[in-house]
């Protein structure tokens, strides 16, 4: 996996473009990037508490995916004591907390590139 971008969207429609123009059109959405973390992380962090994501993906192809994250998921990986990530991770889920801090957990959707 190359990383991913959260995006905050209410209207999974204007997403449709990630499908054609592939990062190109995340220009035009409200976007916070991560630097080291990617969906294996967010997924492990998880753990069996939570499932990372729901529905099906608005965009699936061969090198990119974005799937909509679940408040609960957020919830639990922004409230949680991690041990053992290092300051890189930690600085990732630092810019994750001040995005859905802004923008809310109800239209969070991860773009993966892989």
């Amino acid at each position: 996996m190359i990383g991913i971008t959260f995006i905050h969207e209410e209207n999974p429609e204007r997403l449709k473009p990630l499908g054609e123009e592939g990062a190109d059109a995340l220009d035009d959405l409200t976007v916070v990037d991560m630097d080291v973390m990617n969906s294996l992380d967010f997924s492990v962090l998880c753990g069996d508490a939570v499932k990372w994501n729901q529905g099906d993906p608005a965009v699936l192809l061969e090198d990119l995916v974005v799937v909509r994250v679940t408040p609960e998921a957020l919830n639990h990986v922004l409230g949680g004591q991690h041990e053992g990530l290092d300051p890189d991770q930690r600085a990732d889920l630092e810019r994750l907390k001040e995005f859905v801090a802004l923008h809310g957990k109800e239209h969070v959707w991860e773009f993966a590139a892989f």
